[in-house]
């Protein structure tokens, strides 16, 4: 099953936030990430800290779909990366 929700993150206190992030910590690995929480390798940081909540759940998706390994980096994971971004550029 799958929901769709909107969330208005602008008016989502500190505290909101926070809890959002520790739960989402807990999905990381898993198909029930949220895109809040960081799953990615340090190198991986100036790529993704500005991506949409669904451009890093797409992007932790296919990083599961190849194995998934957090400590990982490489050119398949560069080019997900590379992949989701820029496709979403192309539509702006």
């Amino acid at each position: 099953m799958k929901i769709s929700l909107n969330l208005n993150l602008a008016n989502c206190t500190a505290n909101q936030w926070n809890l959002l992030h520790e739960l989402d910590k807990t999905f990381v690995g898993t198909e029930n990430y949220m895109g809040f929480a960081p799953f990615w390798h340090y190198n991986y940081r100036h790529y993704l800290r500005d991506a949409t909540l669904s451009q890093k759940v797409e992007i932790h998706k296919a990083f599961m779909e190849t194995g998934f390994c957090l400590n990982d980096v490489n050119n398949i994971y560069t080019k997900v990366i590379e992949k989701v971004l820029w496709d979403c550029r192309s539509l702006s």
